[in-house]
């Protein structure tokens, strides 16, 4: 299993007070995620076969010794920490066994691809993975959740970045479900990221402009406009940048990984939207989604856009993608 906290000798250095160390068992299927999506993006094979197919099998591996077989469709997670960090010690967390499906067929795929034989174990363990429901059909985010307060949008997490749930009307039920259940303080900026992410790809353009603003400006912090892990903190937080920069790629602009090709961008908001971000005093604004299609090729993507992305970079400069 992969460290949660590592530094130069690559071996966990999670404080021995912080559960994630111990029991945050979803990292292995990031890392895996991580590899694959490497191989989606640059289509790589011999840096698939070298590098990638180590990772994916040795993770496809883990996560078939950790279920306990309880019966089909009942190959439980159990005693974990979420996503939602608030949620320690429980079973089936939707991320972490989503993941987990995630991680196995990715690995069943890279062998495909490679001419390797892959483990028959690993795809009927992640079709015997269970992602949990509530009685209205919200995915449940732990067996034992009831409703409580998140510090993650760990159910969201299965629409992106891990393509579980699809279902356009499914997306949104989670999502007006547990933007509910987000406090206003004390949450790092990268759950708000996911929320207008999502409602980017589904065409709500209020929604996503809502969430992707209370993504970051509440967490700048002076002098140099840096982000901190939450409203009014002062530890800094790369992932939320991340996330922030990712709600801008992946769900204004739609950007997708697949195996078969390199990169696709579609146009998920219908009508143009406005953001204006201040970094350090000067403002960029972006103008995005325009009216017409385009295609471009940055180093080995292809990317095809549903709509052109017009990026003012200053009141001088204005670039058509």
């Amino acid at each position: 299993m992969y460290p949660w906290e590592s530094a130069d000798m690559g071996v966990e250095e999670t404080p021995v007070w912080a559960l994630s160390g111990t029991f945050e068992h979803h990292i292995s299927a990031d890392v895996a995620l991580a590899a694959w999506q490497y191989y989606c993006v640059t289509q790589d094979q011999g840096w698939l076969r070298e590098k990638g197919w180590p990772i994916l099998s040795a993770t496809a591996d883990f996560w078939a010794s950790r279920v306990e077989r309880n019966g089909p469709g009942r190959y439980d997670i159990r005693n974990v920490v979420a996503a939602d960090e608030w949620a320690e010690n429980v079973d089936n967390d939707a991320f972490t066994n989503a993941a987990a499906q995630v991680n196995l067929r990715n690995a069943a795929a890279a062998a495909k691809l490679l001419g390797l034989r892959a483990n028959p174990d690993w795809l009927h363990v992640a079709q015997n993975i269970p992602i949990l429901k509530m009685a209205d059909g919200t995915t449940r985010e732990h067996a034992t959740y009831q409703g409580e307060g998140i510090k993650q949008g760990d159910v969201n997490l299965l629409a992106y970045p891990l393509n579980v749930v699809t279902a356009p009307a499914q997306i949104r039920k989670d999502l007006e479900y547990y933007e509910t259940r987000v406090p206003t303080a004390g949450t790092p900026a990268m759950t708000q990221a996911i929320f207008a992410l999502l409602y980017a790809r589904l065409g709500n353009a209020e929604k996503a402009k809502i969430w992707f603003k209370d993504a970051y400006e509440p967490n700048l912090l002076p002098p140099f406009r840096v982000i901190a892990e939450t409203k009014g903190g002062t530890n800094l937080l790369c992932y939320g940048c991340g996330r922030s920069a990712a709600s801008r790629t992946d769900g204004f602009w739609g950007t997708q990984y697949h195996a078969h090709r390199h990169c696709a961008k579609q146009n998920h908001l219908t009508h143009r939207l406005a953001v204006r971000e201040d970094y350090r005093g000067g403002r960029t604004a972006q103008n995005l989604f325009g009216k017409s299609l385009r295609n471009f090729k940055v180093g080995p993507l292809t990317c095809t856009t549903g709509a052109a992305a017009r990026l003012r970079f200053s009141s001088q400069e204005t670039a058509t993608l």
